[in-house]
């Protein structure tokens, strides 16, 4: 869903999406993202996060993750439900399309990753490269079978989860009205809910429970983590069947409602063992970044936020997000063993971040995401 139509390195860059809004959404995701892994590898930042309650947001920008499946949910939902509507929705364009999109650049990283494992293991930027690691990223199952090799492919996974669902469902209740549509849409978001509070009292997740025990059991599996995706394509089917969209007062009081609720997770959150944090943050994150992306949709924005998220400064920031994602921890890894001290460690790891993203982004994302787009329409 993108409104690329210059060529060349510059064109691939800074050519918006048809909604601007979701450019700087998409920005600000990765950049939370990056915020709290730069944080992590660096030592004296990642100590200070750990002592006090007014660095704790370092370490929480994690919740760009659920921004991104909610921005998931809404332009793959979206796209899904366009096609249903016009009668033309076919699997093998919709899954070969989804191919080119997402599993090029990310098996040209794990390739990458093997090529730097087994070429300078003595860097130890790359974890051990195990048959049994490997299989589980490759199939993207690491959702349900962690392995880590380096590249966050668990998200991934959820994702891939979800494409093989979403279509089904959709189509299963194409003939529905719309209230029960997105009813059903609701059902999921709470279903994501009421699977965390299950896993919490069966694992008594209460407690001292470390964080690490909790992640493989909250945070990776696809059934605890769809409420964002299910988010997604609920704001998809109100922006479907409102395309104009309700009154700009209504618009400002979701930013704001939005902001409000993820602000709340972001300044206070955090992955433990007690039942808020572990159960219901999550609800929260979904339907707050859920409010904001409702409030930002009209082509003419109505609200502030809407108007600064259309910003161009967004622009390149989101182009290469995905590119970002797959290659930031392996770059980190490699720029925390060089133990920068300087005040300037955060930038450069940052430049490091960008300019490997830059050719995987180049060189492989975008050519084939433009050839899946001529090929398969």
């Amino acid at each position: 869903m993108t409104g690329r139509g210059n060529s060349g390195f510059l064109g691939a860059l800074t050519t918006p999406g048809l909604l601007p809004p979701l450019d700087g959404l998409r920005a600000v995701a990765i950049l939370l993202v990056l915020l709290t892994h730069i944080s992590l590898h660096l030592p004296g930042l990642a100590f200070a996060a750990g002592q006090s309650e007014w660095t704790r947001p370092l370490t929480n920008g994690v919740i760009g993750v659920d921004l991104f499946f909610v921005l998931s949910g809404f332009l793959v939902g979206g796209a899904v439900l366009r096609s249903i509507a016009a009668d033309r929705f076919s699997f093998r364009t919709f899954y070969l399309r989804r191919f080119f999109r997402i599993l090029p650049a990310y098996f040209t990283v794990i390739l990458a990753l093997g090529v730097i494992r087994y070429g300078w293991p003595e860097t130890g930027a790359v974890p051990p490269f195990a048959l049994s690691r490997v299989i589980p990223n490759v199939l993207l199952l690491t959702d349900y079978w962690p392995a880590e090799i380096g590249v966050p492919s668990w998200s991934l996974s959820i994702e891939e989860h979800f494409y093989l669902l979403i279509p089904l469902l959709l189509l299963f209740a194409r003939n529905y009205a719309p209230a029960t549509r997105r009813n059903l849409m609701l059902g999921f978001v709470f279903l994501a809910l009421l699977c965390r509070m299950l896993t919490f009292y069966f694992y008594d997740l209460g407690g001292a429970m470390p964080g690490e025990d909790i992640i493989p059991l909250i945070y990776y599996p696809f059934h605890t983590r769809m409420d964002a995706l299910a988010m997604g394509v609920l704001v998809a089917l109100m922006h479907q069947e409102s395309p104009g969209g309700a009154p700009g007062s209504r618009r400002r009081v979701a930013s704001v409602l939005g902001l409000l609720l993820v602000g709340a997770v972001f300044f206070a959150g955090a992955l433990s063992g007690r039942w808020f944090k572990t159960t219901l943050q999550y609800t929260i994150l979904a339907v707050g970044f859920g409010a904001v992306l409702w409030s930002v949709l009209p082509v003419q924005p109505v609200t502030l936020l809407a108007r600064l998220l259309s910003s161009r400064c967004w622009v390149p920031i989101a182009r290469l997000s995905y590119s970002l994602y797959l290659t930031h921890l392996v770059v980190l890894n490699f720029a925390e063993r060089v133990r920068l001290h300087s005040l300037l460690a955060p930038l450069i790891m940052l430049a490091c971040c960008v300019g490997a993203a830059l050719p995987l982004f180049l060189l492989v994302e975008e050519p084939l995401h433009r050839y899946a787009q001529r090929a398969f329409r």
